[in-house]
């Protein structure tokens, strides 16, 4: 009876866990929208490039993260926040096998 106890309260949690993914997906959905909009009519705006990269990242959408990372590495080849995130790209993408 104690296992059932406890596969409930997992099965809850997961639940409560998926609402909130959910959630985040669609906040995700409209910010890539507001940012690509912007992105239409500032083509070199960095920190939009950045937060779509890590929009990307998250969904484990790896081409747009690296066409959006593309982007902003040519824009700003120094920027270390770019830099942590291609390599976060390539260590998700499973480079370092």
């Amino acid at each position: 009876g104690k296992q059932n106890g406890i596969i409930g309260v997992v099965s809850e949690d997961k639940l409560i866990d998926g609402n909130k993914d959910v959630s985040h997906l669609l906040d995700t959905i409209q910010e890539e929208k507001n940012l690509l909009k912007k992105l239409r009519t500032h083509p070199d705006d960095l920190a939009a490039l950045k937060n779509l990269a890590r929009i990307y990242l998250w969904r484990k959408d790896f081409s747009s993260a690296r066409w959006a990372l593309l982007q902003a590495f040519r824009l700003d080849k120094e920027d270390n926040v770019v830099q942590d995130l291609l390599l976060e790209l390539y260590e998700k993408r499973g480079g370092t096998r």
